[in-house]
């Protein structure tokens, strides 16, 4: 999350005795507000044996988080029904590889998009470029799901055509690994 797209409001700040109680929530056992506390200790778990048998008294604050109400389209063109490599029709299945290009199992259109940061037009990985069904290696029938491992391999759920299609990175046709 971005600090545009997220708010934190101060609710309440009080201070609380706090016990050796399993009721209470480790995450209050800090507090943001705490000037002698690095941030990455606001994070850290607490082994709670160490507040055992003691009273400490801290201040806490309650924050609530909000989503930006203002969406972002970061790939397709809200128009559907089209090949076009800046359209998506019926995309599914979206997923990052490890540099944050985006992935979608654009499924009307038969195949895979391949979106990276700042484009305006995916590229086709997987599938017809065209939008055309089929069953061949080439060809992907109403992909629903698709995964990128670290090398850049495409898996892909090819729904209609009941199988399992693995494309090795850079490669134009598929292998069933999966179904029939």
């Amino acid at each position: 999350m971005s600090a545009q797209s997220t708010q934190f409001q101060s609710v309440s700040s009080k201070n609380i005795e706090m016990r050796n109680d399993a009721n209470l929530s480790k995450s209050a056992l800090l507090s943001p507000n705490d000037a002698n506390l690095s941030k990455s200790a606001l994070l850290s778990p607490i082994d709670s044996n160490h507040f055992k048998n003691r009273h400490i008294t801290m201040p806490t604050a309650t924050y609530i988080l909000s989503w930006s109400a203002t969406g972002t389209t970061v790939a397709g063109t809200g128009i559907s029904g089209s090949p076009e490599t800046n359209r998506l029709w019926n995309p599914w299945t979206i997923v990052l590889d490890s540099t944050n290009a985006l992935y979608i199992a654009d499924a009307n259109n038969n195949r895979i998009q391949k979106w990276v940061i700042g484009y305006s037009m995916g590229t086709t990985v997987a599938g017809e470029s065209n939008g055309v069904a089929g069953a061949t290696p080439y060809y992907l029938n109403q992909p629903y799901g698709v995964y990128v491992d670290t090398n850049f391999n495409i898996y892909v759920a090819d729904s209609a055509n009941g199988r399992v299609q693995f494309f090795s990175s850079g490669a134009l046709s598929g292998t069933t690994i999966a179904g029939i």
